[in-house]
């Protein structure tokens, strides 16, 4: 593997090259100036991908430049020289026989720069506490933990450089090929959890997770190409590389074992990582014009192979939950292979009339080997009967790790037919066939009926409808058990009561769950005039499960758009628009004890109710105007976005009365002015000014600071989204290159 991308960095790559010579020469343009921006703080949401976080002055510089001699050419684009977020991309060759191309580009991401941990070597994968931290069953019990915490900024920057090499052999072939890598390093959060759900014993911990990432991607391609064929083998490989294999960090909390004074988590407990994987693919294309009724037929086949063998981690971190069975192998032994074959076929019979039909299979063949494993619940010590510090655990502890699949075939018909003047109706009908290894429905099947329909015949409009209506149905009765049983041990079953289940019988998992879906929707352009537009949309959707008691019962989204651009003389125009968003989701659960689940799980007085509903609004209006025969250009925009968010419950009778959630609340301001002038024949010279202001209203971060004692049993790293105001002013010099 190495010595292959060696050699493929040295001969450098990728795919397609210009088919036609422009006119020799140099062209293009250069542009360089600054941008000073005043923030009223250092804000990681306003410069979350340019990395412009603090007031400053920031570098603008970008260039497109392109040369052509004879039939040779050599292009280079760069882009925001000056930030973090900078690109460059160099491609030469010659038109229509052969090109090649090198590219650099770097994208950061700032995620938080309010983050505080106590914990010494924030980026590396081992975190340790200072020396003299008072460990505490809580949060309010670390007497020192605000003396402690140390600034770390959460932060990824993302580098991705490679090339590539295309070449035109004649005689309708061509080949290509590339080879890139990226590179993405930082700083992120990770959730760490000791004890299980629903304990009343579980801490959990949010910790810098550090990311040393690299991936390198390599293709590469033939083609053939003639008037009536065409195809293309296509060669997919991507190595995907951790450094760091877990992180191992300090318990900051003491909490003992019940009736004793040891500790019930290990002093260090360790969390994996993303691991080692490689993913290769196999892709074939192809295309036939076919001499009657002008038909097409497509075709695509693909075989993909994935694997990840990384060594595996001891079952715990605990040194007082000692399995002493041993691990049923060393490593992952991982591997999902994937087969996709769509074939379409597209003809014209009648003049009028254009038929299509497609069919598509996608398969995952999970060939992970089935073990059975022991486990610890999150390092913790503790076996069965509550016994806290037993050494061997039993079956009763232990998991079949199990080789889901999934299976899909797709049928689809579509028709098409000019009914009169400017007028088209359009038809057709989707079945889909789903087979799932080891869930509560192993087939589902779902008919989907689509209609719509296109006219101009009203003089200066254009009117577009559509609807579809999709109903799926399972195909063998709904058992939540199916999966429940093959994870565990006969022995451990044979423990169970018969009417022992592991979620609500009445729980529907909402991917296999009976759905009748509705999405329709209509649009109307107007074109009154040369000079005024204007557009209307709506587009509706809605699923609803109806045979789900428990679960996710019904979500809909629809949204409403309006716009219009006026440009009353040849020097002004202006545009405006409005857009709103609207989303509701109603999902049921139940409240029972262990001991009375059999009882209280179909109880309908402990049954409980959770809707959400978000809506945003969008406004927005511009100018742009050009004055002395478009040497002076100017233009102003404002934009307001304003998004809010309800979450409410409602309970039975056997249930205390719930509290509905605090309305979130998200606010962002867009103001833009700007403007150029032509200072000689090849200069241009500009200005730009913006303002922008983001506000933000969240219950579930505001007031929790980061290490905040608010919350007892979590240790938080990270405070909320402050809200900021930025105003920035853009000078800047063009300078064009040739004629």
């Amino acid at each position: 593997m190495k010595r292959l991308l060696a050699m493929a960095i040295l001969i450098a790559p990728f795919l397609a090259f210009p088919a036609e010579s422009p006119a020799d020469g140099l062209s293009g343009s250069v542009t360089a100036g600054g941008t000073y921006v005043d923030l009223d703080r250092e804000s990681f949401k306003y410069g979350e991908y340019t990395g412009m976080t603090k007031t400053g002055l920031y570098f603008v510089g970008n260039a497109n430049i392109n040369y052509v001699k004879d039939s040779y050419y050599l292009d280079l684009n760069a882009k925001d020289a000056g930030l973090p977020d900078r690109s460059v991309r160099l491609d030469g060759g010659k038109f229509g026989k052969y090109g090649a191309f090198l590219f650099f580009d770097e994208v950061p991401h700032f995620i938080s720069n309010n983050s505080r941990t106590p914990f010494d070597g924030a980026g590396g994968p081992v975190l340790t506490l200072p020396s003299g931290f008072v460990n505490g069953q809580t949060t309010p019990d670390m007497t020192n933990l605000s003396s402690n915490l140390k600034d770390v900024r959460l932060k990824l920057q993302r580098q991705k450089y490679g090339g590539g090499f295309a070449d035109n052999l004649g005689k309708g072939f061509s080949f290509a090929f590339s080879l890139d890598r990226e590179t993405k390093k930082g700083i992120k959060s990770l959730g760490g959890a000791l004890g299980t759900s629903g304990n009343a014993d579980t801490r959990s911990i949010v910790l810098p997770e550090p990311v040393d990432y690299t991936t390198d991607t390599l293709r590469a391609s033939l083609a053939y190409a003639s008037r009536r064929v065409q195809a293309e083998f296509q060669y997919f490989l991507s190595s995907f590389r951790n450094a760091n294999r877990a992180v191992t960090w300090d318990d900051p909390f003491f909490v003992p074992a019940p009736g004793s004074a040891t500790a019930l988590y290990p002093a260090v407990a360790k969390t994996s990582l993303p691991p080692d994987n490689i993913q290769q693919k196999f892709i074939f294309t192809g295309g036939l014009s076919l001499p009657w009724w002008y038909t097409r037929a497509l075709v695509t086949a693909e075989y993909g192979i994935s694997r990840q063998n990384e060594s595996l981690l001891p079952y715990s971190n605990n040194p007082l939950s000692v399995i002493n069975t041993p691990l049923p192998r060393s490593t992952a032994d991982a591997e999902i292979d994937v087969k996709h074959l769509t074939m379409s076929l597209s003809s014209k019979p009648l003049s009028r009339l254009s038929l299509a039909a497609k069919f598509r299979h996608y398969e995952t063949d999970n060939r992970t080997p089935l073990a059975l494993f022991q486990y610890v619940k999150n390092d913790s010590a503790f076996g069965p009967a509550g016994d806290y510090h037993q050494a061997n655990l039993t079956d009763s502890y232990a998991l079949f790790s199990l080789p889901f699949d999934y299976r899909q075939n797709l049928y689809r018909f579509d028709a098409s037919y000019y009914v009169f003047r400017a007028t088209t109706v359009r038809a057709g009908y989707d079945y889909e066939l789903v087979d799932r290894s080891l869930r509560a429905v192993n087939t589902t099947r779902e008919s989907t009926y689509r209609a719509a329909a296109q006219t101009e015949i009203i003089p200066a409009t254009s009117v577009n409808i559509n609807y579809s209506l999709s109903l799926r149905k399972a195909k063998d009765p709904y058992n939540q058990m199916n999966s429940f049983a093959a994870m565990n041990t006969q022995q451990y079953m044979s423990t169970l009561a018969p009417d022992a289940f592991d979620e609500n019988p009445r729980l529907r998992q909402f991917d296999v769950a009976d759905r009748r879906r509705i999405k329709y929707g209509a649009s109307i352009s107007f074109f009154p005039s040369d000079k005024i537009t204007g557009s209307l949309y709506y587009n509706y959707w809605r699923d609803f499960y109806e045979n789900s008691p428990l679960g996710l019962r019904f979500s809909r989204n629809q949204s409403f758009t309006a716009d219009f651009t006026v440009a009353p003389v040849k020097y002004a125009s202006f545009y405006g628009f409005y857009t709103r968003e609207e989303s509701r989701l109603l999902e049921s659960g139940n409240s029972f004890t262990d001991t009375l689940a059999a009882t209280q799980s179909v109880d309908p007085t402990l049954d409980w109710q959770m809707r959400n509903n978000g809506n945003v609004d969008t406004y927005g209006a511009g100018a742009n105007f050009g004055f002395l025969d478009n040497r002076l250009i100017f233009n102003a925009d404002y934009s307001y976005s304003f998004a809010t968010n309800a979450i409410k419950f409602a309970a039975g009778s056997s249930l205390p009365a719930p509290k509905d959630m605090p309305l979130i609340k998200n606010a962002l301001y867009s103001a833009r002015l700007g403007g150029k002038y032509r200072v000689l024949k090849n200069l241009d010279a500009g200005l730009r000014f913006a303002y922008d202001r983001y506000r933000a209203t969240n219950w579930q971060t505001d007031g929790v600071d980061p290490g905040s004692t608010v919350l007892a049993n979590v240790l938080t790293l990270s405070g909320s989204t402050p809200d900021y105001r930025a105003v920035s002013a853009t000078a800047f010099l063009t300078y064009y290159l040739g004629s």
